[in-house]
Order: structure tokens, then sequence, then C-alpha cells
């Protein structure tokens, strides 16, 4: 009977059709030159595979919503899940490489100085407009200090298209000049000439009174003196560095 045929090979099943995976990858927008490039791909499925890749189709990721990885240029970044049931999707994001901004920095005088001696560091950007901040913790580009002792001077440059961060560092040295000293007699009698002589300098100057009372710098290695009273020489000592220091000598009649 065909009709009992039909019956007995006939019979009802249920045929599930899954939904594909959703997966939504965060989208890169742009990535400063030299940084890591951090994507993350959100998955709604419990059980599912995920391999990134890049433009040329080269596998840059495995099994894991977060990738890491080095970028070298401006390109596209794939990510393909699979389900349980071997459902795929795809999602991609465009990637810009900008570049970071690049620094330069002067030194006045120089970056070489002497104790007590003040320091401007100015730093440059080119064309890239950046707001800069300095490890002394003042911002703008230009930093002034009284540095007394040799130490590192820090500038954060943040450009203001991109948000991307570099840093330029420069050593300033700060250097003590030899204490500089007076060779002479304490005391002389009175009429005799007090020869003091400069000591531990390369070049001296002795501060003393013209015929109107005003000071005065003589530069000599030597000074005669005769003083009609007890008195106070003074002579300023500079070394090959140009750093300063200061002497005093007291002859008594």
């Amino acid at each position: 009977n065909p009709n009992e045929l039909v019956n007995l090979l006939c019979k009802d099943f249920n045929v599930r059709i899954p939904d594909f995976p959703t997966a939504i990858l965060e989208k890169g927008d742009t990535l400063c030159k030299g940084d890591k490039l951090r994507l993350n791909a959100y998955i709604i499925n419990d059980d599912y595979s995920i391999v990134w890749y890049d433009n040329q189709k080269n596998v840059i990721g495995n099994n894991t919503p977060i990738l890491e990885t080095d970028l070298e240029r401006s390109e596209w970044i794939y990510a393909k899940v699979t389900d349980q049931f071997g459902c795929s999707v795809e999602d991609s994001t465009y990637v810009i490489i900008v570049p970071k901004p690049v620094l330069s920095m002067t030194v006045s005088p120089k970056d070489t100085i002497c104790r007590g001696d003040s320091v401007v560091l100015r730093v440059n950007s080119g064309l890239q407009k950046c707001n800069f901040g300095w490890s002394t913790g003042t911002s703008g580009d230009t930093c002034k200090s009284i540095p007394y002792t040799t130490q590192n001077y820090t500038v954060t440059a943040t450009s203001v298209q991109f948000g991307c961060i570099t840093s330029l560092s420069k050593e300033i040295v700060v250097l003590d000049a030899e204490p500089v000293g007076i060779d002479g007699p304490r005391y002389i009698c009175k009429g005799n000439d007090a020869i003091l002589k400069g000591k531990n300098a390369n070049h001296y100057f002795w501060i003393i009174k013209d015929n109107d009372g005003n000071e005065i710098s003589v530069e000599a290695d030597s000074m005669n003196f005769r003083p009609e009273k007890e008195t106070d020489y003074f002579v300023v000592g500079r070394d090959n560095n140009g750093c300063e220091s200061k002497a005093k000598h007291t002859v008594g009649i």
C-alpha cells in the first residue's frame, strides 16, 4: 500500500539553524608610530575561536580577544570569530599610523655651568603643535633653572592633534670653582708695602677703590698695597671653566 509505505519512510525531525557569532571589533583609528597596537574584540558567544590577521592575511594573533602587536604602517586589521557550530563572522578596523613629535633642545648659555649660574632650556617640536611638561614641574617650551648639582632635565611633549607622547632629556653639568686664596703678609710696618698674590686660579681680579672712592676691578696676579691702617683686600679668582670664587685677606699695621 503506497500510503503505508509513505508513513513508514517519512519521519519528523527538527533542524537547528544557529545564529552567526556576535563579534564587535574595537575601532583602532590612530596609533602613534612606535607604540604597540592593542585592540579588543567584544564577543558574546561563550565557545569560540578567534584569529587575527593583517592586510596581507598574515596571522598576527590566535585565540585571544585582545590583540597586542607592533604595526609598522597604516593598514586594515581583521578578526575572524568561529563558534562551536563552525559558523564564522569577520570584523575589521583600519589603523592609521601617525608620527610622534620630533624634539630638539637648545641650552643657554651652555650645558656646563658654574654653581650658582642659571640655565635656560628651550624645546622645539617643529611643525607639530605640542603641550610641554618638564621634570621640574613647569610647563611650556622654556625651562629656567639654577641647578646646584649636575642633573638631567626631561621634557615630555604631547601632540595636540593626536595625543602622541615623546620625551627628550639633557644633562646640565654643574662645576665648583677651586677656592681662590691670597698669599701675603698679615702685618706690616707703617709706610711699607704689602705684596699680595692670588693663588688657586687662572685669572685674578682685585677689588680696589679709585680716587673717587668707587670700586673697580683690576686684573693682575699680584698687587702692591700701602695701607695706612688695618685694611681688608679682596680678589676674585676665575678658573679655566670660567667659574669664580672670592677671597679676603686682612693686612694689619
